[in-house]
């Protein structure tokens, strides 16, 4: 809020009024109770705050509640099964062994641009919906934008109508 972390301000005693807003909670499991303590599982919609969650079922159970600790097991498909201790990674090659490629870490739906509007994306211009390779995914929001080879471009918007307009680069050439 206004720029500063909440539980920052918090703990220097200031209160906050936070705005409601909606959120998606898919998942919400008591895993071990031990009273006053609880463990549970949160599977959540993006932008759900767990300590806010946490207050919230406390408030609507008449005790109150804190989060004493949080663990994030899982950001949107990226999850802890594919994570490594710090440790393994002695070198630049155990580091880049477990690199992800963009074009695979990024959550985005995916949009392909035929061969003949490259070069004009890749030095900023806008293509049309016609100029992809099949239809896009959405209406308006992010995508990654990608060669007709799959190689990515940019992370673009889809503006309402016809143009797809690049906003971050990542390709190394402009050709």
């Amino acid at each position: 809020i206004e720029g500063k972390r909440l539980y920052e301000r918090a703990r220097k005693g200031e209160i906050i009024e936070r705005p409601p807003r909606p959120v998606t909670v898919y998942e919400f499991s008591v895993q071990e109770f031990t009273p006053p303590d609880a463990c549970f599982i949160v599977r959540c919609s993006s932008g759900t705050y767990a300590r806010a969650l946490c207050h919230d079922v406390g408030q609507d159970l008449g005790c109150g509640a804190v989060l004493a600790s949080l663990r994030r097991t899982a950001v949107g498909r990226h999850g802890i099964e594919s994570a490594v201790i710090l440790d393994a990674l002695a070198d630049r090659d155990d580091v880049e062994a477990r690199l992800t490629p963009m074009g695979e870490a990024l959550d985005l739906p995916e949009v392909r641009i035929v061969d003949a509007a490259r070069r004009v994306f890749v030095n900023g211009g806008a293509v049309d919906r016609n100029e992809l390779m099949a239809d896009c995914p959405v209406r308006e929001g992010w995508v990654q934008v990608k060669s007709s080879s799959g190689e990515l471009l940019a992370i673009a918007d889809v503006q309402p109508g016809q143009q797809i307009c690049p906003k971050r680069l990542v390709c190394p050439d402009a050709r």
